[in-house]
């Protein structure tokens, strides 16, 4: 092999390289936006949860309005942090209200108690 043969194959080998560069760079490059994309929304999705698991467990916590949410944004930030999941103080504030708004919504749609005592005296009657 003499040295125009070796300068005509370093050619051909770096043509082929640049040409499969330029059929996959972009498959990859979509690959890789997708998993980050699919990766950051099951981190907001697992923040959400934890919000509701923080909020409801300060339901039953004999304190006012303001000291529980500071507690639930305070319990929120160490969960991000562990996570490796950047949230600042107002961020996390949002997450809670959220998580306190559809508690609410949740709660006030169920049936009270004793809502359902006549359809058992009903059905006891028969």
């Amino acid at each position: 092999m003499n040295y125009n043969e070796l300068i005509n194959n370093v050619i051909w080998i770096a043509g082929v390289i640049w040409t499969l560069f330029k059929i996959f760079y972009p498959i990859a490059s979509k690959v890789s936006l997708y998993y980050a994309s699919k990766t950051h929304n099951q981190r907001i999705i697992n923040l959400a949860k934890r919000a509701d698991v923080i909020v409801s467990s300060l339901i039953p916590v004999q304190a006012d309005g303001e000291a529980k949410k500071d507690t639930g944004i305070n319990d929120l930030i160490t969960y991000a942090s562990e996570a490796n999941i950047k949230l600042n103080k107002k961020q996390a504030g949002q997450y809670i209200e959220n998580a306190y708004q559809f508690l609410n919504t949740v709660t006030s749609q169920l049936p009270e108690e004793g809502a359902n005592d006549t359809t058992k005296e009903v059905t006891n009657s028969k």
